[in-house]
């Protein structure tokens, strides 16, 4: 009988079977989504319901996208002064469009606890009447790219970060060259409100934290498409190989595919689980550790916040808990081992008692993609563990490299 395997995961897991969970197909679907119902929305009303035109389904174009973009940036600035409007006027007509705001919130978030059906409809209608800052800023960002680089590859963790350290660097009055690379698309998609503290953390956070939230559930949405799926996905040979051996799953995913091997019972969801409405979806934390506990104007964006907030904690601890024996292999596939996962990956790489992986593990095996993603995953352990772990255990034979199969 083989040794008990513990198998950690990534999102190159699920695209290593042809699942569409990139940062860019969730972009496209989300523009999809809205640009669908948007255009049937807008045949219905003008054919008064008498001639329902065939659905759309697809894309909008960047000039349209871009259209949407700049009409809820309106909504964002709220109403503004105009020849003969007085004050009185317009601080009712900001009520008014707060009000309607909150009526929005209140839905999705009765949607979220109850669990309904509606919730879709809900964060559908809220991003057509008011956007999403989140949205439109990853879309700049990738379009900048596109431009400048001649793909549209984006980061949603990094470029929270980025945001995250920039907002935060305003609030405590202070500046970093990192400013400077946002600054474009932040600015065209929030204006120039960094400048104004009362203005950016009475009025614009709170409307960036329930944008934030509003993203994770379009994220959500376009990977329950997708993992709907699964059941026709071809199996990964090692893994299927492998499976009769795993007793344990780590998964920094949000998507069931290890039910493709039977493993389902065996998993320990790193970031939450889809269908529950915990994603976890932020940035490592941004702040020096004098100041992280003491400044949290925008901790609800990060990684640690969110396992508090949706109760995930370290239950990934327990993954050895059914097993008898202390002697496990681990294969690592379709994780990058990025630092911003340091705090759960800290702790399976500790060394203790000759064991890695919190004294379970003796062997490990990184799965890379490519040559690109096998030079990141060094030099990401290198950042883990340090370059001296590294190179011993790669030395002993502990930790070996090997091509996805």
């Amino acid at each position: 009988m083989g040794k008990n395997i513990l198998l950690v995961i990534g999102n190159g897991f699920d695209r290593a079977h042809s699942m569409n969970t990139s940062y860019s197909d969730i972009l496209k679907f989300i523009w999809t989504r809205i640009y669908t119902n948007h255009i049937n929305n807008t045949s219905i009303d003008y054919l008064n319901n008498r001639y329902p035109s065939k659905p759309v389904i697809q894309p909008p174009p960047q000039h349209i996208r871009d259209k949407f973009i700049s009409e809820w940036k309106r909504y964002l600035d709220g109403p503004r002064e105009e020849p003969g409007k007085t004050s009185e006027i317009l601080e009712k007509s900001r009520q008014e469009l707060e009000n309607l705001r909150k009526e929005y919130k209140d839905k999705i978030h009765r949607a979220i606890r109850d669990n309904t059906d509606n919730l879709i409809r809900f964060i559908t209608d809220y991003t057509l009447k008011f956007g999403n800052i989140w949205l439109s800023y990853f879309t700049k960002v990738a379009d900048n790219r596109d431009r400048r680089l001649g793909n549209g590859w984006i980061d949603f963790e990094e470029e929270i970060g980025r945001v995250v350290r920039t907002i935060e660097n305003s609030l405590l009055n202070r500046t970093k060259a990192e400013d400077m690379y946002i600054s474009e698309s932040l600015i065209d998609v929030i204006g120039d409100v960094l400048s104004n503290d009362v203005e950016l953390k009475e009025h614009l956070l709170p409307i960036v934290k329930f944008d934030f939230l509003v993203f994770s559930l379009w994220m959500e949405e376009a990977l329950k498409v997708e993992d709907g799926r699964s059941d026709s996905r071809e199996k990964i040979k090692m893994i299927e190989e492998e499976a009769p051996n795993i007793e344990g799953v780590i998964s920094y995913n949000y998507t069931h595919t290890p039910n493709l091997y039977n493993l389902g019972d065996k998993v320990r969801f790193i970031h939450g689980e889809l269908g529950r409405h915990n994603l976890v979806l932020g940035t490592s934390e941004t702040l020096e550790d004098e100041l992280a506990d003491e400044f949290v104007e925008c901790a609800y964006f990060k990684k640690k916040y969110q396992l508090i907030r949706y109760r995930l904690g370290n239950k990934f601890k327990t993954v050895f808990s059914n097993s008898q024996d202390d002697k496990w292999d681990a294969i690592i596939y379709g994780h990058s081992l990025t630092p911003a996962d340091k705090y759960s990956l800290g702790w399976l790489f500790t060394e203790n008692n000759n064991g890695l992986f919190a004294a379970h593990i003796e062997t490990i095996k990184i799965c890379y993609y490519d040559d690109l993603s096998y030079d990141q995953q060094i030099a990401n352990l290198i950042a883990l563990i340090g370059q001296e772990n590294a190179l011993k255990y790669v030395s002993e034979g502990r930790i070996v490299f090997q091509p996805m199969s």
